[in-house]
């Protein structure tokens, strides 16, 4: 079988890495207070038919920032739009970390994964493989508990990993799945690696392909009416690489990647994303109307690059905190949780998502925020409180 000199160079390079950073999740009486806070209730008999959708836009910035940069014509349209669909915004939300896979992992966990005082953290390739296992955190417990599906719609960075406690909503290849199952069997192995240069090398259908084309989710969505459904997207738009245009066309992003293009089709893809997201939402809906269902919008950070020179500044403090201050975030809920505190961070997304649909009284950690750095910096593996 013949390799390609670009797949030998990038297994080597990563050999070094393999052993490397497991995620362990920190405040272990944190969770202990999250599980005991739901013992009294029996979850087999509440709200049976409840849909928890929550749907990740990568590096989605918020209105008002979106507005600033003429992003988007006028924040008051995207908030009529949204209201028309049902959702509220909230303009206050922020990231608690400048990376997807912590702010994902602080937002599946309830929790801080990493603080300032913790050994090195895990690195971004292997970190689903780590964060989806049941041996490395409570998430999987936590949906056992509350009696729920676990139901994942991936992208080629971060596929579904398909396992005992995970469906996969993602691809009809069968081979995506298998080297997804064999990424998460071997994920500290050359396997991984190997499985990660295929998915980037030939991208499937991923999170915003099924939601655009709603009908073919509604095919392979399965439901268990004697269990919730807790469904995890995570779209990686309006993160480049910007493979829509201004009418959502599918297009060669390769031919769009000049870093004097970013700002243009980082717009377009901004709004094809929340588009979609809310047509899907609005579909799904109808659909199961009978059904209580709960739709949060959120992104994991801000954009990737700064807007002035659409350059990523991973040393510009400014940039940074803009990165992780102007983070979008909508949710169309249940009329009783209308009162309901909206959380400000991902910290505190699972603790509402658990107060409103099973009225519990989880409380909400302090929004604190935090500074990763890629592999190429110096201080890679460390995280910095930020201050701003």
């Amino acid at each position: 079988m013949f390799i390609s000199l670009n797949l030998i160079l990038f297994i080597f390079n990563s050999v070094p890495k393999l052993n490397q950073y497991k995620v362990k999740i920190n405040q272990k009486s944190e969770k202990e207070n999250i599980i005991k806070s739901l013992n009294n209730i029996n979850f087999k008999k509440t709200n049976i038919n409840t849909n928890i959708f929550v749907i990740v836009l990568d590096g989605m910035i918020n209105l008002d920032r979106a507005e600033k940069e003429s992003i988007i014509k006028s924040k008051e349209n995207v908030e009529n739009k949204l209201a028309n669909y049902g959702f509220k915004y909230n303009k206050n939300f922020k990231s608690n970390f400048s990376s997807t896979y912590l702010s994902i992992a602080t937002l599946l966990t309830s929790n801080y994964p990493v603080t300032p005082n913790s050994s090195k953290y895990t690195n971004r390739a292997n970190f689903f493989p780590n964060m989806m296992s049941k041996t490395n955190n409570f998430f999987y417990s936590l949906m056992d508990k509350i009696n729920a599906n676990f139901i994942w719609i991936g992208n080629y960075w971060g596929p579904c990993v398909p396992n005992l406690y995970t469906t996969c909503l993602t691809d009809d290849n069968k081979i995506n799945f298998y080297l997804a199952k064999i990424s998460k069997m071997y994920d500290d192995s050359i396997f991984r690696y190997f499985t990660i240069y295929y998915f980037k090398k030939f991208p499937f259908r991923d999170s915003y392909e099924l939601l655009s084309n709603h009908y073919d989710f509604f095919k392979s969505f399965k439901k268990d009416n004697n269990k919730k459904n807790f469904i995890f997207i995570h779209m990686m738009k309006p993160h480049p690489p910007y493979d829509r245009d201004k009418e959502c066309n599918k297009i060669d992003a390769k031919n769009y990647e000049s870093h004097v293009n970013r700002k243009k089709y980082y717009s377009y893809n901004y709004e094809c994303a929340l588009e979609t997201s809310l047509k899907f939402s609005n579909e799904f809906s109808k659909i199961n109307q009978d059904n209580e269902n709960l739709f949060i919008i959120l992104g994991d950070h801000g954009w990737n690059f700064n807007p002035k020179n659409l350059e990523f500044e991973e040393n510009d403090k400014n940039f940074l905190k803009d990165r992780l201050n102007n983070v979008f975030y909508a949710y169309k809920s249940p009329e009783r949780c209308q009162n309901l505190k909206t959380p400000e961070t991902h910290v505190n997304v699972m603790r509402y998502i658990l107060n409103c649909i099973y009225t519990t009284n989880v409380n909400y950690l302090d929004n604190n925020q935090y500074i990763t750095r890629y592999e190429t910096h110096p201080d890679y593996g460390k995280v910095f409180e930020f201050n701003e």
